[in-house]
């Protein structure tokens, strides 16, 4: 297959900023879409486009040909097959209508500044016939795939009970254990906002808040989150007790770790969670972005589906919106649509 002809809209943070954080580079192999670029054999990087003099002169840095402040600004002619869109929601629409002949799109999240952006972003691309592969990147991680596929029942049954924390806001970061609760747990059911919200004044996201919530799954199983304040320290993560095990996912994935059931240690009858004998799970987060890319580069080639779909993301935008009516009306239970 010969490489995709592909343009980086944005070089901020998640488009490259990362891969000079010295500290991630220790965990992370592949923090920021350009490393993958950079290294893909599938993707042809070909240009950058990024209103900021000050990310296009670091986009330079990385040898790629075109480095250009707006779209228009593209040599002629030029049409990529992939679009990386690491820019903020309000501008995806008329980024993507830029491109004709365009294959995939490979999106941050939030989709949109609200669900009917989201919506029409999706729609566009399904009736462009472009794919849309979201940065959720959990998705393609073997581990958690693993866990997905089976391994999560294999090591500690059905959940019963789940809890979980996120911080910098409910649009930027709570969705990523949202998408893990539905890829771990089953789709969720109704939300509800447990306190008023405030708001995430740290969250790239425009206007994003910071809530605790409950989700009712399909199984009746509840979900509750809380917010941290990032200030005092970093944590995103989930806690499942299942029916014959717990499940911890923490430091954002990099400790993932089982604790079996095991007979009481202190009564005659029962048994307990044996937490103080956990076995790690090893996973492979710091390839996780990259993961994303090989299945992306695998749908071109006509050989699997996409593991995180537009169609997908646009669940978790709609479970987002629930819990933000619910804010707004008191607490009350909001239905997920879909």
């Amino acid at each position: 297959m010969t490489a995709a002809s592909t343009v980086l809209v944005g070089f901020g943070k998640i488009g490259a900023g990362y891969a000079a954080d010295r500290k991630m580079a220790a965990y992370f192999d592949y923090a920021s879409h350009a490393q993958v670029l950079r290294d893909h054999p599938a993707f042809d990087w070909t240009a950058v486009v990024d209103p900021s003099e000050t990310a296009r002169n670091a986009a330079s840095a990385w040898n790629v040909p075109v480095v250009v402040p707006r779209i228009e600004d593209l040599p002629s002619g030029f049409r990529p097959e992939v679009a990386v869109l690491a820019t903020g929601p309000d501008v995806r629409d008329a980024a993507l209508a830029r491109f004709d002949g365009l294959k995939l799109a490979v999106v941050e999240k939030p989709l949109g500044t609200d669900i009917a952006g989201a919506e029409r972003l999706v729609a566009d691309c399904d009736a462009r016939q472009v794919g849309m592969q979201v940065n959720l990147f959990r998705r393609a991680e073997a581990a958690t795939r693993a866990l997905a596929e089976g391994g999560l029942a294999e090591r500690i049954g059905a959940p019963q009970a789940i809890f979980g924390v996120y911080g910098n806001g409910l649009r930027n970061n709570a969705v990523h254990m949202i998408d893990l609760i539905r890829m771990l747990a089953g789709e969720v059911r109704e939300a509800r906002a447990l306190s008023s919200p405030v708001p995430a004044e740290t969250s790239p996201v425009t206007g994003d808040i910071a809530v605790p919530f409950a989700l009712t799954l399909e199984s009746g199983v509840i979900a509750v989150l809380q917010p941290l304040d990032f200030g005092h320290y970093r944590e995103v993560g989930l806690d499942i007790w299942g029916t014959e095990g717990r499940l911890e996912i923490l430091q954002e994935g990099l400790l993932m770790r089982a604790s079996p059931r095991a007979t009481h240690r202190a009564l005659d009858e029962g048994h307990e969670v044996a937490s103080d004998a956990a076995e790690d799970i090893p996973g492979a987060y710091g390839r996780a972005l990259y993961a994303l890319y090989d299945n992306a580069a695998d749908w071109l080639a006509g050989n699997a589906p996409l593991v995180s779909p537009g169609t997908n993301a646009l669940t978790d935008e709609h479970i987002l919106d629930a819990i933000t009516r619910s804010a707004a009306t008191g607490g009350a239970a909001v239905s997920i649509l879909r």
